[in-house]
């Protein structure tokens, strides 16, 4: 990623015989000795020559303004090439291009729906990716209208991360009218969907991510999609899914340990609506809710009154 505009350098740098009668035919010796090309020192010799002669000669002068308008005409032509190649050539690396140092690699753009998974990316990718969210965590990935500049911010993904089953069902029409070539990665295809009824239909349950003991499920397929995106980052994501895994199994296990010492019978929940039926199945927690699985959905008198028990 580095040797374009590092070749660019060397050549602008070592590239001097290309102006020697063209631009410094009129000035003197010493000067025009600068820029022969034979290496960049030769300037050093003559700054040496000059001094030992005269502090402030004509020839010292026009040197040392040479010498700063060839650094600064290379800063320049690397800073627009950032400017026009700014996905691929971030403009921090600009000093990197001028000194040929190599480049850190470009993270990789990471777009999820909402923003658990965007934490979960964030903890498997590290440094290497730069996760956006499209919905806030004020939001509600249920009833979310995606804007034109989520479009922009989609089109721009190396990866997209979804929950799946069901839950985005805007995310179809935003991926088209995007434009992006990313694939949608489901973070649930490990995940054993959770069946339930919604309307009188049998559908699947979307929110795997509310009990701990999906989560791994969850990191391993994200983990996967990053790889395939980044092979080079390999082991980088197989550490720290890996670090992430174990938190996660720690934590299932305090879960686990707390609702344990909750008698059976009082292990009840109510909420606003049926979410945390993967949360229920894991813990063994009785979940209560008015309305199904859509917050769009408004409760009944009769779902109010169902939940005195």
């Amino acid at each position: 990623m580095f040797l374009a505009p590092a070749i660019i350098y060397v050549v602008l740098f070592f590239g001097y015989p290309v102006f020697k009668n063209v631009i410094m035919g009129s000035q003197d010796y010493t000067t025009k000795t600068f820029f022969t090309g034979e290496a960049p020192w030769v300037g050093i010799t003559n700054y040496v020559s000059i001094f030992s002669r005269s502090l402030f000669s004509t020839a010292l002068i026009n040197t040392a303004l040479f010498t700063v308008g060839s650094i600064l005409g290379q800063f320049i032509i690397g800073l627009a090439l950032a400017l026009f190649f700014r996905r691929r050539f971030p403009l921090n690396n600009v000093l990197r291009s001028l000194l040929l140092l190599p480049w850190p690699a470009r993270a990789l753009e990471v777009v999820a729906s909402f923003t658990v998974l965007a934490d979960m990316v964030r903890e498997v990718g590290g440094d290497r990716v730069r996760v956006t969210s499209l919905v806030r965590a004020d939001g509600d990935p249920h009833a979310y209208e995606p804007s034109p500049d989520d479009a922009r911010t989609l089109r721009g993904a190396d990866v997209v991360v979804i929950n799946g089953l069901g839950l985005e069902g805007w995310m179809t029409r935003l991926i088209a009218a995007s434009g992006t070539r990313a694939v949608p990665v489901a973070a649930t295809a490990r995940v054993p969907a959770r069946r339930m009824q919604e309307d009188g239909k049998t559908v699947d349950d979307p929110h795997a991510w509310n009990s701990v003991a999906n989560a791994p499920a969850y990191v391993a397929s994200i983990a996967a999609a990053l790889v395939a995106a980044d092979p080079a980052g390999t082991a980088a994501y197989q550490a720290n899914a890996t670090r992430y895994t174990a938190e996660l199994q720690a934590l299932d296990a305090y879960v686990r340990q707390q609702v344990g010492a909750v008698p059976p019978g009082r292990r009840k929940v109510l909420m606003s609506h049926d979410a945390f039926g993967y949360f229920a199945a894991a813990y063994g927690v009785t979940v209560l809710s008015p309305v199904g699985l859509s917050t769009e959905a408004e409760a009944s008198a009769r779902g109010v009154a169902a939940l005195r028990t």
